[in-house]
């Protein structure tokens, strides 16, 4: 059974490097500015006891065939509802948060589909904290501004005509409590262009 699993496996990774190499890339010196942007971005949806939205739109420029500049912007929305905090004395708290921000970022093709990737991103998160000990509910609401730092890699698997998948893994050299997401960080999207 394990062979036959493996079989399956190793022929389905052939397929998609013969399908990869059959969209042929144009030298970047013989594109004009509008075939050098490259469109993409995050998008997700968790709905639960715990709501997540993110909208994450990116657009980039290609400097060349390996480099890549670009900037992004980014919604993202978290709600957790009656979370039991501490099961002996029953307390509970409500948090929701509404993140805004922006980000540069860079990415380097090592190899065709093989990238690193490195970006400074600015958050600002307004949270909304409501915590109930016995019936006295404490609410906070509060404004921080986060900075991260994110290097990493990726890999981009072509979909059809320059339509890529891409999945990186990122790092965040600057981490804090107030972080919108913890190390090491999973991404996966899409993008249109070279």
């Amino acid at each position: 059974m394990k062979s036959y699993t493996l079989l399956a496996c190793f022929s389905i990774i052939i397929s998609l490097s013969a399908y990869s190499q059959s969209f042929e890339e144009p030298t970047i010196n013989t594109l004009k500015f509008s075939e050098r942007l490259v469109y993409g971005g995050n998008f997700g949806l968790a709905f639960g006891s715990q709501t997540l939205i993110d909208l994450s739109p990116t657009i980039g420029y290609r400097l060349s065939n390996q480099f890549t500049i670009g900037t992004g912007i980014s919604y993202k929305y978290s709600q957790i509802k009656d979370y039991t905090l501490d099961m002996t004395t029953g307390n509970w708290y409500d948090y929701s948060s509404n993140i805004f921000g922006g980000s540069l970022w860079a990415r380097y093709h090592i190899i065709e589909n093989v990238f690193a990737h490195a970006e400074v991103e600015q958050l600002q998160i307004n949270y909304n904290y409501t915590s109930v000990s016995g019936s006295t509910p404490t609410k906070i609401n509060n404004n921080i501004g986060v900075t991260s730092v994110l290097v990493g890699g990726g890999y981009r698997q072509p979909i059809g005509n320059r339509v890529y998948f891409n999945i990186l893994l990122l790092y965040n050299l600057n981490e804090t409590d107030f972080s919108p997401y913890k190390n090491p960080i999973i991404r996966a999207g899409i993008s249109i262009g070279m």
